[in-house]
Formats: C-alpha cells, sequence, structure tokens
C-alpha cells in the first residue's frame, strides 16, 4: 500500500538490535482496522538484522530511518520530526497492539488533542509463555494534571503532533521516565494544573486496553539506579515547584525516589539532602525520618537500599 501524502497518524517506533520483536510490532500496526497512516521507524544505531526485517516488509507506509545511537527518546524526535502525520503516537519495538487501536485513539481524538487508552501488561517466560499479566487502565492524573485521567506509556497515548512539537518533544538526556516528564510539560503547555481542568475536551480517554505493554524483569543494578536517580532530579529542577504548590505528596515521592536510588549507590549524603527536603511536608514525614536516619547506618555499599530486582523503564 502507498505512503499517504498527508496520513492522519504517524506511528513511530524507536528500535535498537530487536531484530526477533521488530516484525510483530510492525505486523500488529500494518493490520490496523483504521488505514490513514504511516509508520516510521527509527534505528537506534542496531548491530543485528533489524534492517534487513524492516525493509523486507516491503510497504510503502513503513519509512525506515537509520541513526547512529543516541537513545530512545531522541530516535522517537526524530521520528515526530519526519512524520507527516496530523496525530502522533510512539509504539516500543517489543510490544505489539490490537486492530482497532488507531480506529479507537482517532475517536478521541476527534474533540481534544490526547487521547489515551489502556494496556495489558504482560511478563513471558524465556519459552514466550505468558506467565502473568494484568491492565494498566487511564487513572487520576492528580492535580497537576487537573485531576485528568490517563496513561502515559509508549503506546497507550497519542496527541496532536503540533502539540509535540510546541512542547518540544521527550527530553534525550532521561534514560528513565521520558514519558512521565513529557506529559508533564504537555500538562503545561494545555494549562491543564493553572486551569484545574483535565476533562474531555483536554484528554479523551478510552478504558479499553488496546496496546500489549511486554514487561521487563531486569537484575537491578548500579546502571538503573544511576538513570533513575537523574531522571528524578531531572524531573524535580523542571517540574518541582510545580509539584510543591499544586501536590506536595508528587513533590516527596520524586525526592523519594532520588533519595532512594542515590543510597543504592552509596551516594549518602545526596540522598540524605533528598530526604531532609521532605522532612516538612505532612505526608510521608515519619518514612522520610526513617530514610534519613538509615543514611547513618554502617554497612557495604547501598546498603539497605539495594532492590533485587528493578522494573523495566516505561
Amino acid at each position: 500500500m502507498p505512503r499517504p501524502a498527508e496520513p492522519a497518524f504517524t506511528v513511530v517506533i524507536p528500535t535498537l538490535d530487536r531484530s526477533a520483536t521488530i516484525g510483530r510490532a510492525i505486523e500488529s500496526v500494518l493490520a490496523q482496522t483504521w488505514e490513514d497512516f504511516e509508520l516510521v521507524v527509527v534505528d537506534d544505531g542496531s548491530t543485528d538484522a533489524t534492517d534487513e526485517v524492516v525493509r523486507a516488509f516491503g510497504d510503502e507506509r513503513v519509512v525506515y530511518l537509520a541513526r547512529e545511537h543516541r537513545g530512545r527518546s531522541a530516535a522517537r524526535n526524530d521520528g515526530g520530526d519526519a512524520g507527516r502525520g496530523r496525530w502522533l503516537t510512539f509504539l516500543d519495538s517489543d510490544d505489539h497492539v490490537l486492530p482497532t487501536w488507531l480506529e479507537r485513539l482517532a475517536a478521541g481524538l476527534g474533540d481534544a488533542p490526547i487521547a489515551c487508552c489502556g494496556a495489558l501488561c504482560v511478563r513471558r517466560s524465556p519459552d514466550g509463555a505468558v506467565v502473568a499479566g494484568r491492565p494498566r487502565l487511564p487513572e487520576d492524573l492528580g492535580p497537576v494534571f487537573g485531576h485528568a485521567r490517563g496513561l502515559f506509556l509508549a503506546g497507550s497515548y497519542a496527541l496532536d503532533r503540533r502539540l509535540f512539537l510546541a512542547a518540544g518533544g521527550f527530553d534525550p538526556r532521561l534514560r528513565f521516565s521520558e514519558n512521565t516528564e513529557l506529559s508533564l510539560r504537555l500538562a503545561e503547555a494545555l494549562g491543564l494544573a493553572a486551569e484545574g481542568r483535565g476533562g474531555p475536551d483536554r484528554i479523551a480517554c478510552d478504558a479499553e486496553p488496546l496496546v500489549v505493554y511486554e514487561l521487563g524483569s531486569a537484575p537491578a543494578s548500579p546502571a538503573g539506579w544511576t538513570d533513575r536517580l537523574e531522571a528524578a532530579e531531572a524531573i524535580l529542577r523542571r517540574h518541582g515547584e510545580t509539584f510543591r504548590t499544586r501536590s506536595p505528596a508528587t513533590y516527596l515521592t520524586y525526592h523519594g525516589i532520588a533519595g532512594v536510588n542515590a543510597a543504592r549507590l552509596g551516594e549518602l549524603r545526596r540522598a540524605r539532602r533528598h530526604f531532609s527536603v521532605a522532612q516538612g511536608l505532612r505526608r510521608g514525614t515519619l518514612l522520610n525520618q526513617l530514610r534519613w536516619l538509615a543514611t547513618f547506618a554502617p554497612g557495604p555499599r547501598g546498603w539497605p537500599w539495594r532492590a533485587r530486582r528493578a522494573p523495566a523503564a516505561a
């Protein structure tokens, strides 16, 4: 099928060495009941057979862009810049979508600049069998979003591409929580917190799970803790004042995330600073006092903060 000149949707799939799963992701997009789309696959420096798998589809709607490795946020931004669709959505290369995915998102985007849907999150055994599954559904996003309902996982939201570009796209420096950080800037652009409104005229919501999101199960590691620490501190630098004035619980949560991961890395003074900031907040004071005290406890590097497992980044 030829690539439409001005498609309704641009679907962006960033990928890196995912030749084993990228084909399933592409097939799920090409099987959509809504056919007015283009699919931009941005290869973030793969060294496997990813390019061969993508090119084998022979569908003109599939655009393949090879880039040097700069991270998935930069790859998503490249795809958004290259796209020509009115609406923009992202899908990770190890996930896939149901046939009515774009059709249901389009129904919401007819009246709103952002639309969200649910996701079925699954964890698979090495032989590919589903060993656990749970739905992630749009939920109340809190006062920063004017209590709109939504879900900002890759594949679970679509937005007006002009809004994405105006907000500046993803922060390419982040290797964790990049969807969350973008959603906070989108909330600012739409004035959700300032106006205290996040109704369906701003974020349309479909509770049906339309994307299958594969949960990773990577061991906890210093690299992962560093990514989480840097992401939490970046979000606090940019959005901390909004959190502090409009959602103290969120402010507390991000200082807690930063503090725990700093402690896991053995940076106890840095952790102590984050826990100290939270002491004046009513909610969670006791927990943060205990965390603060624990930073003085002797023990091996990262004790008692070391997690046995860490979830994959969204």
